[in-house]
This record gives C-alpha cells, structure tokens and sequence, in this order.
C-alpha cells in the first residue's frame, strides 16, 4: 500500500513539471512526421509504410528513449534535494528503500508511456498512410 502511494506521488511530481507532458507530445509528433516522410519518399531511405510501427519503435528504443530516461532519472532522484524536499520524504512512515522502488517503478511506467504513444502514434500513420 505504501509503495502504491509512493508511486502515485512520484507520477503526480513527474507530470507536474511541463517538459515530461511535453516530451510525450514530441515522441507522437516524430511518429506522426516520419510517417508523412515515409509516404513521400516511398522508401527511399528505407521508411516503408509496410513495417512503419517497427520502424517508429526502433527509432524510440535506439535515440528517443535512452535521452528521456536519463533525463526522467536526473529528475527524480535530485528534484527532492533541489526544493528541499528530501527530508519531508525521509520522515514519512516509508522506508527508504520504498521510496527508492516508487522512483524506479515510476520511471519505468513512463518509459511504457512514451512507448506506447509511440506504438499508437505509428499504428494510426500506418493505417491512414
């Protein structure tokens, strides 16, 4: 039960600042403009509407994901010790090691976030394209 709530407050102080809600917005656009650039070069550079979800979730896996992740952990892990917040944390009826499972859970239900607005953002260029 604690670590649900731990979870919970970690995914409202993640959402909370602009740039993750914002991040999740960019991964739908490169979806979305590769595959407009995969319609008109028809596979010139190797984006073929045929495999385009693969394609889309490749480039996520490779580039995208590994930048945002780092950036989500950074985040994390300093932004209580940047506001001060850290003992507020530490006095909480949570051990430290539920606070440290929340952190870890909740980077990695964002990483699933950003891929499966990846994953949906390509299905709906492949069936439209």
């Amino acid at each position: 039960m604690k670590i649900r709530v731990g979870i919970y407050n970690e995914m409202i102080k993640l959402m909370y600042r602009k740039r993750y809600s914002y991040l999740l917005m960019l991964v739908f656009l490169i979806s979305i403009s590769m595959g407009l650039i995969g319609k008109f070069v028809n596979g010139i550079i190797g984006l073929y509407i045929s495999n385009f979800p693969i394609t889309v979730l490749s480039v996520l896996m490779t580039f995208v994901l590994s930048f945002i992740i780092f950036m989500v952990v950074a985040d994390l892990f300093t932004l209580e010790q940047e506001d001060g917040t850290i003992k507020a944390v530490l006095t909480r009826p949570v051990s430290r090691i539920g606070v440290y499972i929340s952190k870890i859970l909740v980077i990695f239900i964002y990483t699933c976030m950003i891929l499966l607005v990846g994953l949906i953002s390509s299905l709906i260029c492949g069936v439209f394209f």
